[in-house]
């Protein structure tokens, strides 16, 4: 049909990495170059007349038919070259992947995006989860915004919940990115650019091992892992003893039901360390819930005395 744009019409970059850079180290401190937009969420238009004035988003791509980076009201980021997770001895790696990035059943993974933010003082960001991710079991933070005058990549936690690989090819869309022009500058003045850290937050890495350490990059790092993974592991285990058991079972002659038997305290044996490791704390808060409860049955029994006595009383 005349006037629909083809499915697969090549992407064209219209804004490179390197000229995004110069544009926005020339725009930095200057005002609102467009002061007729009014505070709100930007149209594909605003997107647009931003990102080529100020440099905020690189690499910029214009067409694609259907599969356009830029849509009505946000702009598309993929899988960047950088990606970590923490293996099982507790220390974090770095993934190597070429065209696909493989996230494991139960795990969590950390993404670059492949974008480059050098935002202006006077417009925040925040970035979703496309929706055929979601619905295939991943899991990202609702929302997060992101400042104006950020300058760097964007870390995203991936967390896998299903029980099956998950893969994510690099051409694939992998975050839906909105743009909002913020309120508050006086016009006719240029607004202050928020300081930034050595021009930017440009490794990921940084931002992982900050949030591992238990106030502000300070202390011992704790990995971020997935418990599913550890609870699925332990369930092995347990498997694998029970298969033990049943073979050495089965080699001195005891019947089937012993084997069953031997299979089931085994599980039941993982769940309950399972269940004492994640939920301990909950024990004291019982205790203290079952004696409240005695209290007010007491009380309750005290109150219910004195008005068979009132009506005693009364009686007489």
């Amino acid at each position: 049909m005349r006037g629909m744009e083809p499915e697969h019409q090549p992407e064209e970059e219209v804004l490179s990495r390197d000229k995004a850079r110069r544009l926005a180290e020339d725009h930095r401190g200057k005002p609102d170059p467009f002061p007729d937009i009014r505070p709100s969420l930007l149209s594909a238009e605003h997107i647009k007349h931003y990102v080529l004035e100020t440099g905020a988003v690189a690499p910029f791509y214009e067409k694609g038919g259907r599969h356009s980076r830029l849509k009505m009201a946000t702009y598309e980021g993929r899988i960047g070259e950088r990606a970590y997770r923490y293996n099982k001895e507790g220390n974090l790696e770095g993934l190597d992947f070429e065209d696909e990035l493989a996230i494991e059943a139960n795990s969590i993974v950390f993404v670059e995006c492949d974008l480059d933010f050098r935002l202006p003082s006077y417009l925040a960001l925040r970035f979703n989860l496309q929706i055929r991710h979601v619905h295939r079991g991943l899991l990202l933070g609702t929302g997060p915004l992101v400042d104006p005058g950020y300058w760097g990549k964007l870390c995203i936690p991936l967390h896998n919940l299903t029980d099956r690989d998950y893969s994510i090819q690099k051409d694939d869309g992998l975050i839906w990115v909105e743009f909002t022009k913020t309120t508050g500058h006086q016009q006719g003045r240029p607004p202050l650019d928020p300081p930034d850290k050595k021009g930017g937050y440009w490794d990921i890495k940084e931002f992982i091992e900050k949030a591992s350490s238990p106030r502000s990059g300070i202390g011992e790092r704790v990995p971020i892992r997935s418990s599913i993974s550890r609870v699925r592991r332990e369930a092995e285990s347990a498997a694998r003893s029970a298969k033990k058991a049943q073979r050495w079972v089965f080699g001195i002659g005891i019947g089937t039901a012993i084997v069953g038997a031997a299979t089931v305290v085994a599980l039941v044996f993982a769940l309950i360390v399972v269940i004492q490791t994640t939920y301990t704390p909950l024990d004291k808060r019982i205790d203290e819930l079952v004696a409240e409860n005695e209290d007010l049955r007491g009380k309750l029994r005290r109150l219910e005395q004195k008005g068979v006595n009132l009506q005693e009383d009364t009686s007489r």
